[in-house]
């Protein structure tokens, strides 16, 4: 129908009343005609992006990891599941405690940080940050998948997110 935003559709089901009959006595019986009509939106995917404050770190430093989710949908995303592997250089810590503007619950499990059920309004987003503290000297880049968001309503995200840090080695000075 034209009311519709482009992308969605109508489905209806109508069910004659010819095609029905209940039996009884003075029967059978004949219903009137019914149906159901059921609204079908487009899978829209979510975006997704990264990001560490600082980008820069001394060895044992600490920087906050941010990804943020969009939801680029006129509905509700439900139980937003995301898991980031952090790779190594730079570990994910469990103080402070991750947070979350999703909801649901963020947990640090080795290197993994993970989101699981989460909730983003229509057109709307979210954040999940975690401290991250940088162990070895050198760029660690922090990617995150395509397809690694899922949704109760199959959205995902169709380009990954990734970020550097910059883990800057000890220096020393030796004198002769």
């Amino acid at each position: 129908p034209a009311a519709l935003p482009v992308g969605q559709s109508n489905v209806t089901n109508t069910v004659p009343g010819a095609a029905t009959s209940a039996t009884g006595p003075g029967g059978p019986y004949a219903s009137d005609d019914f149906s159901a009509s059921l609204q079908v939106l487009p899978i829209i995917n979510a975006g997704l992006s990264k990001a560490f404050s600082p980008s820069t770190v001394p060895i044992n430093g600490n920087s906050v990891m941010t990804f943020t989710i969009s939801n680029n949908a006129t509905y509700t995303l439900n139980n937003a599941t995301l898991t980031d592997a952090v790779p190594a250089g730079a570990t994910p810590q469990t103080s402070p405690a991750p947070t979350s503007s999703c909801g649901g619950t963020v947990a640090v499990v080795g290197q993994n940080v993970t989101l699981s059920g989460g909730t983003i309004a229509a057109s709307g987003s979210c954040t999940v940050t975690v401290t991250v503290k940088g162990t070895a000297g050198g760029t660690v880049t922090n990617n995150i998948p395509v397809s690694s968001l899922t949704t109760t309503e199959g959205v995902t995200n169709s380009v990954a997110a990734s970020a550097p840090l910059t883990v800057l080695d000890t220096l020393s000075i030796t004198k002769f």
